[in-house]
């Protein structure tokens, strides 16, 4: 009898690393990290952005798992799908969703399709043999001494093969297109890379499917690869992150380009003022 195999949301409710929270820790903000992991504060709004970029994925999973069913790419369906998602996200969502000046919950849609549209008519798209779509994994992490250990999960957007071996795809939204080497200094293919190394030799390569959110959407294809090095590296930056979260070592990352439409920005605003009554509590004390 075969083992159901754990969803996302399933893993999501235990102890875990993924490669989202690292690297809001990392490269984001590690306050911004621990108000949402540690201290688990309730959003006060999402930045559209957000929901844009999950509704996409939605939408690229329902066409491509029709691809994989042997079915061509419902293309108007897969359309319609994402300005319902989006629709409903904005206009009945728990949480209000935040938008810019500039921002209206109809033109993202149209925005959205026709991003859609480019990536589903893409050439490299229609030709890659797919052989997973919306892939769970969970493989073990070193964890540092007195600490409990915590998996690292995700879910790979596309597994595809060729003469060469697998590649894993993933999709990005961006305002433009990426800037070169972007990839290979991502740590996203790192920790992919690394889970996937659990599951077999096969060689496998990493590629970022980057739709651009500009008024002629593009599609940019941006493959790297990954060595033993590099994971060695991830793994110690893991070892010294699970010690900084011990110590509770959260500090704001004052110029983050997530800043502007931060969900915590209120908390941040008195983050300081908390800390430093203890602190000048003390030197009076003493």
């Amino acid at each position: 009898m075969n083992t159901p195999v754990p969803t996302l949301a399933e893993l999501r409710k235990k102890p875990h690393w993924s490669f989202s929270a690292l690297n809001t820790f990392l490269n984001t903000c590690s306050l911004q990290w621990a108000f949402r992991y540690v201290w688990k504060l309730p959003s006060v709004s999402t930045p559209a952005a957000l929901v844009f970029g999950g509704v996409f994925h939605s939408a690229c999973t329902f066409a491509f798992r029709a691809r994989l069913a042997g079915r061509d790419l419902p293309v108007t369906p897969a359309l319609d799908l994402f300005g319902d998602l989006f629709g409903q996200e904005c206009r009945t969502g728990e949480i209000p969703v935040q938008f810019r000046e500039d921002e209206t919950v109809d033109a993202l849609i149209r925005q959205g399709q026709g991003m859609l549209q480019t990536l589903l008519a893409d050439p490299v798209c229609r030709a890659d043999r797919i052989v997973a779509v919306g892939e769970v994994f969970q493989v073990p992490l070193p964890h540092a001494s007195g600490t409990e250990p915590k998996p690292l999960i995700g879910e790979y957007d596309l597994v595809v093969q060729d003469a060469e071996g697998c590649t894993i795809v993933d999709w990005k939204t961006a305002a433009r297109r990426w800037p070169e080497g972007k990839a290979d200094s991502d740590l996203q293919p790192t920790c992919y890379l690394y889970a996937r190394s659990f599951a077999d030799d096969t060689p496998t390569r990493f590629r970022f499917d980057v739709v651009t959110k500009t008024a002629k959407p593009t599609v940019t294809h941006l493959e790297t690869v990954r060595n033993e090095d590099r994971f060695l590296r991830l793994e110690a930056l893991l070892q010294v992150v699970t010690a900084m979260v011990k110590a509770e070592h959260f500090l704001p990352s004052e110029q983050s380009w997530s800043c502007s439409d931060c969900q915590y920005a209120e908390a941040c605003n008195t983050w300081h003022r908390n800390r430093a009554r203890v602190s000048v509590t003390s030197n009076r004390a003493a």
